[in-house]
């Protein structure tokens, strides 16, 4: 896998994750276990509590790498799923108001 980069600051780091996929670099990074506030931790209840749920269909195989990048950073699958998803439609926000 590829050597995780070194950034000068915080806006190259930006730009290179603007173009570049995190996937990569996965086998670079180890999971950190992070203690939340209770305040974060009802937020992410009361979020959780407003979702909708959904049926979207996958391939075998991209469950399947979901599933496993997803246990290397000790986070449920779904909740990955659900951060590529926003990643990529912040992504293209950004997109649409740079144009």
């Amino acid at each position: 896998m590829s050597k995780f980069p070194e950034f000068e600051d915080e806006k190259e780091a930006r730009g290179f994750f603007d173009t570049h996929s995190t996937i990569a670099y996965l086998e670079d990074t180890e999971p950190e276990q992070v203690k939340l506030s209770e305040v974060f931790q009802k937020s992410i209840q009361e979020r959780r509590e407003k979702k909708q749920p959904i049926t979207l269909k996958l391939s075998p195989s991209h469950l399947r790498d979901a599933k496993r990048l997803a246990r290397r950073k000790g986070i449920p699958y779904q909740t990955l799923i659900q951060l590529w998803i926003s990643e990529g439609i912040e992504k293209e926000y950004r997109k649409e108001q740079a144009s």
